[in-house]
């Protein structure tokens, strides 16, 4: 089993990138859980990732890098027993911080399988957000093994995005995306290079 844990700021579209991800992983023939983290009381994106062969879980009420991070440990260990699937894909707030929440699994989870994190960065409010919301925004990259810049298809000039990131963090990969209109092979494969390296 593998955890993927995708993070990104608000509107930045990880559940459309999850949703992708999601449909190529089922393709193979691989088998996956989804946990999402809503900080309501309520669960929205469940409504869009809906699949018949894929359990949804919903952690509400707070962000699992704070508060909550028992929840999603035994979220994580009821899937495994449960239903052994090949991925748990983790959906976080557009508050959570990667590295810290990597940190608390790899801390609980002694035993724990590959945890892979990846950042969506949203190319289309990029420098906004950036001036709006350094802090989040610098621990969402920092946290991050691979980043997608995704609505490149909104800003195709990414050379600068590129730049800012480096200059928070070198992640293994950066990845430009447009997850709305299309698959990421590229992605997924991204994921497996990063699976393979932690088994090394």
């Amino acid at each position: 089993m593998n955890i993927l844990l995708v993070g990104g700021f608000f509107g930045s579209g990880k559940t459309t990138v999850i949703s992708r991800l999601m449909d190529q992983i089922l393709a193979e023939g691989q088998s996956l859980c989804i946990i999402e983290n809503e900080i309501g009381k309520n669960s929205i994106d469940d409504l869009l990732l809906q699949h018949g062969s894929v359990e949804i879980t919903a952690i509400t009420g707070g962000c699992v890098c704070c508060q909550v991070t028992g929840s999603l440990i035994e979220a994580v260990r009821d899937l495994n027993r449960q239903f052994s699937p090949d991925w748990i894909i983790v959906e976080l707030t557009g508050i959570a911080y990667l590295k810290d929440l990597r940190e608390k699994l790899e801390k609980y989870l002694p035993d724990h399988p590959a945890i892979i994190s990846l950042s969506v960065v949203d190319a289309a409010r990029w420098s906004e957000l950036l001036k709006a919301a350094s802090i989040i925004m610098e621990n969402q990259i920092s946290g991050g093994d691979i980043i997608v810049i995704n609505k490149v298809d909104l800003h195709p000039e990414t050379q600068k995005i590129y730049e800012d990131i480096q200059k928070i963090d070198t992640p293994h990969r950066i990845l430009p995306l447009c997850a709305l209109s299309g698959s990421c092979p590229e992605l997924l494969d991204a994921i497996k290079q990063e699976v393979t390296t932690h088994h090394e």
